[in-house]
């Protein structure tokens, strides 16, 4: 399962709106202390960014720490909550080493818009390919699928920020052409 791969990575970052608060927690398998980047955006599902910060943070050693607190509705007060998300992520020496986004209100309640998920599969090696793949706004919930071609996916049912790129790998020994020809991609506003 995809979800629960990034759930058991070494690092773990996201954020929570707890008693009135909305917290930023990392959570660190590390036992030795070190210092990682915190960086978080507010944007609206067009891209546009409301607000911006990033800074160090201890982690390791402890199993979890709160990174970022603030009163939530002091954070969130100039957002529409079904067209906002926040993106939070941890790197050390320029490497992400996780990242997550929190929505401000449940999957039937964002205000998603239709639009085309632009796509670029490329050979990347023997039964190796690269699916990159973009959208203008977001795309929640993205589904990949090669109806009877056989697969094997680097990550499915993900997110694409707007603006952003998402790559990825994909195993099978079918050519090319049968994969660009059998890929369908399918989002949440798909469904209603």
């Amino acid at each position: 399962n995809y979800f629960v791969r990034k759930a058991y990575g070494k690092y773990l970052v996201a954020a929570e709106r707890w008693e009135g608060r909305l917290r930023i927690n990392i959570i660190s398998d590390d036992t030795a202390k070190t210092e990682v980047q915190l960086k978080y955006v507010l944007s609206d599902f067009d891209g546009n960014v409301l607000r911006i910060d990033s800074g160090k943070v201890n982690v390791g050693n402890v199993r979890g720490v709160t990174a970022f607190n603030a009163p939530y509705k002091e954070f969130v007060s100039n957002t529409y909550y079904p067209t906002s998300f926040l993106k939070t992520e941890i790197s050390k020496d320029g490497k992400l080493l996780s990242e997550n986004v929190y929505y401000f209100n449940r999957p039937n309640g964002l205000l998603l818009k239709k639009e085309k998920i632009n796509s670029e599969l490329a050979p990347a090696g023997k039964n190796q390919f690269m699916l990159t793949l973009s959208c203008q706004t977001l795309s929640k919930n993205v589904f990949i699928d090669f109806g009877e071609t056989k697969v094997s996916l680097s990550d499915n049912y993900f997110d694409i920020l707007p603006k952003e790129e998402k790559t990825i790998t994909i195993f099978s020994d079918a050519p090319l052409n049968e994969l660009q020809q059998n890929i369908k991609l399918k989002s949440l506003v798909d469904t209603y």
